[in-house]
């Protein structure tokens, strides 16, 4: 039999008490007297029924996402274009070749204002601007914060369609924006939508005077990062202290701080917040600068600055034909590299100096004949060589007459990492073909880099911002001058080319506005003495170790045992001829000898050392005295001896004579260092005086050290060598060729080309005296008596 339940017991009571309602019902209605005289029994208890469960709250601690925070998620997207005769910046440049939008994540604020960190792209590169909410607004039917039904597109090809319905997820509801002002304190922008954001609900800040941000949570929306919101508590602070002590706490940039609940509290646009309550500033008491604003300031920076950011032009000595190179061939010119090619900006100092900024190495500098001044109102003013900036890539020039209207320096250098993420203004100063073209723009410090100088051993500042452009020009807010872009000048950059440049890739610096200042002053510690302007004798003077190189191969160098130090032989050079009384005989170095790498003094940089390559046709032409060769080749035979204007007698010359260096060798399987000096060398075959028979087609030089060595001739015994046959020439038909010796005239020994030249004033036929190698001819020469 089963026990009784609850239910049968109440059952039971039910009938019981209704049993005896009835039994008074009847005794009431007999003798009303008597009707309230039995006690009432109490009222039953009835069961209590379990109330319906509550909806839990979201929890960002667990890693649900409230509708509210979702629905003011939108996607910006900037379409990118080209600008007619301007490339975009490294940072774009990958997104303009792949055609897709560069995107962010952004927060609706107001029915149709959108808060998202700044792009820091320059209008002319932006063809349209879209907000795209990807996500609708689902109230709290959901918790948690999915991904959309398909990745967003980053292709802009197509323009974006009408916007979804409401509840259709994965679409995204599009449509056009456009930024409408600025924060000046912090990395933000506000974009205006062309309407109300159909699936919006605008972030409904919470008050924050009593929460520590130590109990919040950082909600990021990472449109670039397949639609997803990245969550962070900030219970355990991660702090970012300054030299001075200043406090900052790094939290994700472009986040949304919020309450565990969801209640969002500030927007953290920057990764730091400071240590104060500055942190909770509502949003519109950010101080921003609006579209009228920006281009009020504007206006007035691109007015102050026209006669103070100007360009110049450069004009130099034809580069030099070396012996043996095309004169036609892009080594021998390359325009495109030439710093004469194009103007250089410069910017006005004081009345009297301007600083060009051209990036010259010192062979370049050599070769500088004048500098010319491009001033508002298509005015050229002549200006003077002064100095080359040893630390940059710069020199200083003086106009013929006073400039007006420079820009003013700041005494001091400002505070690169106060200014991080600040607004800064800026001047895009480039040349589009004659056309001086001032951009004005907007940009802010993303970084900070800290390091040493090299020219002067003192800490240095250099804030990286978001346009890396090498023309962009710094400004604060009201217009003053914060810093300009300089190349680092460094002379330990590796180059095997027969023009040795300082590189021009490499990436500008913005210095310092207080910097320059020094450069308006006379010549000092901040000039660098050996580049400068030099005579044509001067510029082709030789800078030497006094060796003769040959270059390395993968045996070579695995049998001197050197394939490590070498990279299997591509650098270095084995030593063939020290030359007496040269730097490198008194330094002790012997042929045998493998030169590795140099150093300047105290410098931790390496300089690798290249042997150039002598031609093999030229040496065969040598080794077979017969061999036939087309006398239209002759102007492009090298020589068959060692160059002294070589990779690294150039090197050297870039340098500098007189410059201490360490040098690293190998010998016999053991590794040294020396320390030397190069120095000015002797005259060689480039520098070697030359008489020149045009009606022959005939030149002759004299002997020089590097040819003694090649031919064996003791400095005792003097000869001369042709130095060019024409083709079609009367001294190509008697059968002369480039680099013959010339022993005798007239059975007469001849010392010097003008020597030669008091025998061809008689005219008639010479009788020559030639040697090629070991072969001995007999040549007969008709020469004009003009000549």
């Amino acid at each position: 039999m089963k026990p009784p339940t609850a239910l049968t017991t109440f059952t039971a009571r039910l009938l019981a008490l209704a049993a005896l309602h009835s039994a008074l019902a009847l005794a009431a209605a007999a003798d009303p007297a008597d009707a309230f005289t039995l006690p009432l029994p109490p009222p039953p208890e009835l069961p209590s029924l379990p109330a319906p469960p509550a909806a839990p709250a979201p929890a960002l601690s667990l890693g649900e996402v409230p509708g509210a925070l979702r629905a003011a998620f939108v996607r910006i997207d900037a379409d990118l274009q080209s600008s007619a005769g301007e490339n975009a910046s490294s940072t774009l440049a990958p997104d303009l070749r792949a055609e897709r939008s560069t995107i962010t994540g952004g927060y609706l604020v107001a029915p149709d204002l959108v808060i998202a960190p700044d792009f820091n792209i320059p209008p002319r590169f932006v063809r349209a601007w879209r907000a795209v909410q990807e996500i609708a607004n689902t109230g709290t039917t959901s918790n948690t914060y999915p991904v959309s039904g398909t990745p967003p597109s980053l292709r802009t090809k197509k323009k974006a369609g009408p916007a979804s319905s409401a509840g259709n997820r994965g679409t995204g509801a599009t449509t056009t924006t456009r930024p409408i002002a600025w924060a000046a304190d912090r990395n933000a922008m506000l974009l205006k939508l062309a309407r109300p954001a159909p699936r919006g609900r605008p972030l409904e800040f919470a008050p924050a005077e009593n929460i520590a941000p130590s109990s919040c949570f950082s909600v990021k929306y990472t449109a670039d990062l397949g639609n997803r919101a990245i969550i962070e508590s900030l219970s355990q602070p991660r702090w970012q202290v300054s030299p001075d002590g200043t406090r900052t706490r790094r939290v994700p940039a472009n986040s949304i701080i919020a309450t565990d609940a969801g209640a969002p509290l500030a927007l953290a646009l920057s990764d730091a917040l400071p240590p104060d309550a500055t942190w909770k500033t509502p949003w519109r008491d950010w101080p921003w600068i609006y579209e009228n604003d920006l281009k009020a300031r504007h206006e007035k920076l691109t007015a102050a600055t026209e006669s103070a950011l100007i360009h110049a032009d450069l004009k130099m000595r034809p580069l030099p034909v070396r012996t043996g190179e095309n004169p036609f061939s892009s080594i021998t010119r390359p325009s495109a590299a030439d710093p004469s090619a194009k103007p250089h900006p410069a910017i006005v100092l004081s009345p009297r100096r301007v600083l060009v900024l051209a990036t010259l190495s010192a062979a370049d500098t050599a070769r500088l004949e004048n500098v010319t001044l491009r001033l508002p109102g298509d005015t050229r003013v002549p200006a003077r060589f002064i100095a080359s900036v040893a630390a940059h890539g710069a020199f200083v020039a003086e106009p013929e007459h006073d400039i007006e209207a420079p820009l003013a320096l700041p005494a001091t250098e400002p505070d690169w990492p106060a200014l991080r993420d600040r607004l800064l203004l800026t001047i895009d100063l480039r040349l589009q073909g004659e056309t001086r073209l001032a951009r004005p723009g907007i940009t802010r410090i993303l970084s900070v880099g800290y390091g040493v100088s090299d020219a002067t051993g003192a800490n240095i500042t250099t804030p990286r911002p978001a346009d890396p452009s090498n023309t962009l020009f710094l400004f604060d807010l009201d217009g003053n001058l914060l810093g300009c872009p300089l190349r680092p000048r460094s002379t330990n950059t590796d180059d095997n080319t027969y023009i040795t440049r300082s590189s021009s890739s490499t990436r500008a610096q913005i210095i310092s506005a207080s910097a320059l200042a020094e450069y308006a002053t006379d010549p000092g510690d901040w000039s660098d003495t050996t580049n400068i302007p030099l005579t044509e004798t001067e510029e082709r003077q030789l800078v030497w170790l006094g060796v003769d190189l040959q270059p390395l191969t993968r045996e070579l160098a695995q049998a001197q045992g050197v394939a490590e130090q070498t990279q299997n032989g591509n650098s270095g050079g084995l030593v063939t001829n020290v030359y007496p009384a040269s730097p490198a005989e008194r330094a002790g170095l012997q042929p045998g000898d493998v030169l590795l790498r140099m150093r300047r003094a105290n410098s931790p940089a390496n300089i690798a050392i290249r042997a150039g390559n002598n031609s093999s046709f030229s040496m065969q032409m040598f080794s077979r005295p017969d061999l036939q060769i087309p006398d239209s080749a002759y102007d492009r035979l090298p020589p068959p001896w060692p160059l002294a204007d070589n990779p690294l007698n150039r090197k050297l010359k870039e340098i500098g004579a007189g410059k201490p260096l360490e040098l690293d060798y190998a010998r016999d399987g053991d590794f040294s260092t020396v320390s030397l000096t190069a120095e000015k060398g002797p005259s060689y075959y480039g520098t070697a005086p030359e008489s020149i028979f045009a009606a022959s087609g005939l030149n002759v030089k004299a002997l020089t050290f590097e040819t003694r060595a090649f031919y064996k001739i003791p400095d005792a015994n003097s000869a001369l060598i042709v130095s060019r046959v024409v083709a079609g020439s009367r001294a190509s038909v008697a059968g002369l060729r480039p680099y013959d010796l010339i022993i005798e005239v007239n059975d007469q020994p001849v010392t010097t080309p003008d020597a030669f030249s008091e025998f061809a004033k008689t005219g008639g036929n010479l009788r020559l005296l030639t040697r090629r190698m070991s072969q001995t001819r007999i040549v007969t020469l008709d020469l004009d008596a003009a000549e």
